[in-house]
């Protein structure tokens, strides 16, 4: 059993909400609430699981002056007085804008050179008057220039007030970092969110993964300043699906983030050899990853040294070809996907039965995409929105036929 004690502050009406699980409401005393559940089975880390944020119970508590004050409306207008000043544009971040994308070059270029030079800016979080608001309160672009970090709403002001200065309108838009379907949209509040995200208004930029239709402003291109591992044009797959809040006046009503479709988050392995007539194998084994595959690719990329990924790389390609020697490799971006690369060598990787050569051809490496769980389990199984093809092409020696497959 858990149990939460609310005391009312100064008579004021307090609005609770339970989700995820049945409160029991109590008045043990004049002016103090009571809230228990009971029954709370324990979470444990299972592969394949949703958030634990959507698995666990919630009690939302709130003291409004009055029910005016819980409208999605009034949390915008909160948050557009909070961030909007502090992305406006002073002269040293115009004369910056003109160096990263000069004239020069096409709208929708000087936009990604702007998103992608902030994207690389390091990340540091400082909360600051955190009972005042100050978790949503940004420092001045100017001075986030000056200091070259900052945190999610900050990256997010400073990317603002360089597209200002090109021309080009954008919105802070607040974000649930972990889990935004956990967003509960009967519970008007500025805390439903912990993270902050940009919505550019780019008519002229193709269409993107990344692309909200929405009916007031157009289309907007989201992208997170903060995530390194997300290109331009696409969302984190935490955020895709979700909910948002655009912090604009007459924002009334949460976005609906765009979620990409499987095969826009794809895996393709392709292993091409040539087979002696001993049985020995020597190929390459080649896998390219889009979307959301490439930035789990690339995060791994970006947050390990050369050395451990080099290791890492090689015993997972142990896994796919036991028995293999691999001779060179690489791994590196190639346009907005992951490339990895590896020449081979296998010996006996073809059994020998008298004048018959068995040679396995088993899917590679289709195993990590396979949920393995138990038959039973606490908690739901949740597969991701990706996609996978696989393609072996075997050379094999000459005169030698196909008996079966």
């Amino acid at each position: 059993k858990a149990t939460c004690l609310v005391r009312r502050d100064g008579g004021r009406a307090s609005r609770a909400l339970g989700l995820g699980g049945t409160f029991a409401e109590e008045r043990p005393a004049p002016g103090v609430a009571a809230f228990s559940i009971r029954g709370v089975p324990g979470l444990r880390d299972e592969d394949w699981a949703p958030p634990a944020s959507s698995l666990r119970p919630r009690l939302l508590l709130g003291w409004p002056a009055s029910e005016a004050a819980f409208a999605w409306g009034d949390v915008s207008a909160w948050l557009a007085a909070r961030v909007d000043p502090a992305a406006v544009p002073g002269a040293t971040v115009r004369a910056r804008a003109r160096e990263i994308a000069p004239k020069a070059i096409p709208l929708g270029d000087r936009v990604a050179a702007l998103a992608s030079w902030v994207q690389r800016l390091p990340y540091v979080s400082i909360q600051a008057g955190i009972g005042r608001g100050g978790g949503f309160q940004p420092r001045p672009a100017d001075r986030l220039l000056e200091q070259g970090y900052g945190a999610c709403k900050d990256k997010v002001t400073l990317l603002r007030a360089l597209l200002s200065a090109i021309g080009v309108e954008s919105y802070f838009v607040a974000v649930s970092s972990s889990d935004s379907g956990s967003v509960c949209r009967d519970w008007p509040s500025p805390h439903e969110f912990d993270h902050a995200i940009i919505a550019i208004r780019a008519p002229a930029i193709p269409l993107a993964a990344a692309v909200l239709e929405h009916p007031g402003r157009g289309r907007l291109l989201l992208f997170d300043p903060t995530d390194a591992a997300t290109v331009f044009g696409e969302l984190p797959a935490s955020l895709q699906g979700g909910f948002g809040r655009i912090a604009a006046p007459g924002e009334e009503t949460l976005a609906a983030l765009p979620a990409s479709p499987p095969e826009a988050n794809r895996v393709e392995q392709r292993l091409a050899g040539d087979l002696s007539p001993r049985g020995d194998l020597t190929g390459e084994l080649v896998e390219r990853a889009t979307g959301s595959e490439a930035a789990g690719f690339r995060r791994q990329r970006l947050t390990t040294t050369s050395g451990d990924l080099e290791r890492d790389v090689r015993a997972w390609i142990g896994e796919v070809l036991p028995g293999a020697l691999v001779s060179t490799m690489s791994v590196g971006p190639r346009d907005a996907a992951e490339d990895l690369r590896a020449s081979f060598a296998m010996p006996g990787f073809a059994r020998k039965a008298g004048t018959l050569a068995v040679v396995p051809l088993a899917p590679i490496g289709v195993e990590r995409f396979l949920p393995r769980v138990a038959a039973r389990r606490p908690v739901p199984v949740e597969l991701p929105s990706r996609s996978l093809s696989v393609d072996v092409v075997l050379e094999v020696p000459e005169g030698a036929v196909v008996d079966e497959l």
